[in-house]
């Protein structure tokens, strides 16, 4: 069984959360970094995973045109869809659905948030102003601590997804 991990990342997470699937997952995986790695062929591909870290409600645009200019062939693997965020429970949720469409949200075997990580000195001014916005208007934002750094990676969601992509369906 081979798995492309396929996912745009702006400040590592999604990277990270991509390496942390690999390790749990069965068989020959590749992973494949839109935001800088030539796309590969998805024929050798049984199974394909996607995923993104969601800024103001969206994905990164290479997500998103990586989806729409291969969408009949993502249709004919077994796919499974990730984001990683700093929201949780519906808000992710929605935000998942939202982002990839409801032709592939139909046809995954699994899809789920990992949670994020957050590292203040690490983004740019216009992510940095909208950090701090949301983290004194929202109650149930991350708490990060005295320099303004978290990590709320959620390992089990993690697992869960590898365990679901790792099952034999007889596909």
């Amino acid at each position: 069984m081979k798995t492309l991990i396929i996912y745009g990342t702006r400040y590592g997470s999604t990277e990270k959360c991509g390496q942390l699937l690999k390790n749990e997952l069965n068989g020959e995986i590749d992973l494949c970094n839109l935001m800088t790695e030539e796309i590969p062929d998805l024929n050798p591909y049984e199974n394909v995973i996607i995923g993104g870290s969601i800024y103001i409600g969206q994905i990164q645009k290479e997500v998103k045109t990586f989806i729409s200019t291969h969408l009949n062939e993502l249709l004919t693997k077994k796919l499974g869809l990730f984001t990683c965020c700093s929201r949780k429970g519906d808000i992710a949720i929605d935000q998942i659905n939202t982002v990839f469409g409801e032709d592939l949200l139909n046809h995954a075997v699994v899809k789920d948030y990992f949670g994020g990580e957050i590292y203040y000195k690490k983004m740019k001014f216009l992510d940095r102003l909208v950090t701090r916005m949301v983290s004194k208007a929202d109650k149930d934002f991350p708490i990060l601590d005295e320099n303004k750094n978290g990590s709320f990676l959620k390992h089990e969601a993690i697992h869960n997804f590898a365990s679901l992509m790792n099952e034999d369906k007889g596909e």
